[in-house]
């Protein structure tokens, strides 16, 4: 009996090794697994960009102010019998606009050039006297006395003439002031008088502006102004209107000095070919600087870390951590950023990347 339960103790000791084996081998195996096991997949979504040159440009509010804006005035006094324009007519320089009564104008000059005529036939017709006495008087058949005299009609007669020519010029003049020509292309922007009215010498009838080319002011930074004059030399210079209308503009004039007010330095620029109808509040758009093979991203896609930025790009389905440089900062939540390196192509991971790894696998999410 006793060796029986010998031999039942001895049993149940070994079977309790052997289960203790395997309980500390399935243990062992199980946190080796563990230690082992991969950073789990993330779902990324993802941009391809492409680098290109991006141009930085600085937006201004100014209006424009047409280069020739004046009065059409009359210069003489009378009744308009013709008025040929309206409120938004489109005219060509020397187009008839106004006629100012001419009736009594037009008799006066058809009478001085009559006497002018007159006066101009006498001087001729003395002159030719005159040469005739200069023979008469080489061959001693009229004395100096004679000579003289015939001298004295062509001087009196030069004297006539100069002053009907005078005469007739002034009523000419006259007569040319009752016409109200366009003085250059553009538009009729305002209309004071109707024919029938009567008018002054400088009473206004109506406005005219060039409405192709402009003049406009803008106010910028020293900093902008150090850019402007060192890069904005030959670049184009966008106006836009309200109406979306785009005209291009250059740079006629800068300023060293600032206004008292805002403190900034003005600039004059000179916009051409550009269709308005009158003063036009404006954006004007001037580039600043060019930054070559460069891409504009969101700013929240980017991670600063030690003073350096980077970004996770997606290669063989891994986030790849990259280095890239800031070019500009838009304040506007976009950053202008350039990699290094010659691909002609990027995909950027744009959402998703929160809490990436370096090489961590990544599954792209499909757009749904």
């Amino acid at each position: 009996m006793t060796k029986i339960l010998i031999i039942l103790l001895s049993t149940l000791l070994i079977l309790s090794c052997v289960n203790k084996d395997k309980s500390s081998s399935y243990s062992s195996k199980k946190g080796k697994h563990n230690k082992n096991k991969n950073i789990p997949i993330k779902i990324i979504k993802i941009k391809t960009i492409v680098p290109h040159n991006i141009i930085k440009i600085r937006s201004y509010n100014s209006i424009l102010k047409p280069k020739k804006d004046i009065f059409l005035v009359a210069q003489s006094s009378g009744i308009i019998t013709t008025l040929s324009f309206d409120m938004g007519t489109t005219v060509k320089k020397g187009q008839l606009l106004a006629v100012i009564d001419t009736s009594l104008k037009k008799i006066d000059l058809d009478l001085k050039k009559v006497i002018k005529e007159e006066a101009q036939h006498q001087l001729k017709y003395v002159k030719s006297l005159l040469e005739k006495d200069k023979i008469l008087l080489k061959k001693n058949i009229i004395n100096q006395e004679t000579f003289d005299a015939s001298k004295n009609r062509v001087i009196l007669a030069g004297f006539a003439f100069k002053k009907a020519s005078i005469a007739y010029n002034i009523a000419k003049n006259n007569y040319d002031k009752s016409f109200v020509y366009a003085p250059f292309d553009g538009i009729i922007t305002t209309r004071n008088k109707q024919k029938g009215d009567i008018v002054t010498i400088g009473t206004p009838i109506g406005r005219i502006i060039d409405n192709k080319n402009f003049e406009a002011i803008i106010g910028v930074t020293w900093e902008d102004l150090l850019v402007i004059k060192s890069y904005n030399k030959n670049n184009k210079i966008e106006v836009i209107s309200p109406d979306k209308t785009k005209c291009d503009a250059s740079i006629i004039g800068i300023s060293e000095s600032t206004e008292p007010i805002t403190k900034l330095y003005p600039i004059k620029l000179t916009i051409s070919n550009c269709d308005l109808i009158n003063e036009t509040q404006v954006k004007i758009k001037i580039p600043l600087k060019e930054y070559k093979n460069a891409f504009e991203i969101k700013r929240d896609i980017l991670k600063l870390e030690d003073n350096n930025y980077y970004l996770f790009l997606l290669e063989n389905n891994k986030a790849i951590k990259t280095k890239v440089k800031l070019l500009n900062d838009n304040n506007n939540g976009n950053m202008i950023i350039s990699i290094k390196s010659n691909k002609k192509e990027y995909k950027i991971i744009k959402d998703g990347h929160i809490g990436l790894k370096n090489n961590q696998t990544v599954k792209i999410m499909e757009n749904k």
